[in-house]
């Protein structure tokens, strides 16, 4: 577990908050890479703030983040082709 942080300022490290999400450390970066979400490097150390966590959930709810299924996640039922084949 992450220490414990104040969190009178504001702010959490970047990784606890990723934990409590259930999101990957991977996923976390590509998030930042795509300037999704801002975090605050302080000696080394990612933090990010309530207010960006509160607008970033702010966007994805209002489905900004949002992109067509691709792969097999596309599919919402089995070709037919794939029901011969079984």
């Amino acid at each position: 577990m992450g220490r414990a942080y104040d969190d009178s300022l504001g702010l959490q490290p970047y990784s606890d908050w990723l934990r409590k999400t259930g999101v990957s450390k991977v996923t976390g970066w590509r998030w930042r890479q795509n300037g999704w979400l801002n975090a605050v490097n302080i000696s080394g150390k990612l933090y990010v703030s309530d207010a960006e966590i509160s607008r970033f959930t702010q966007r994805a709810a209002a489905g900004e983040f949002a992109q067509s299924p691709s792969g097999a996640a596309a599919w919402d039922t089995p070709t037919e082709e794939f029901n011969q084949q079984s």
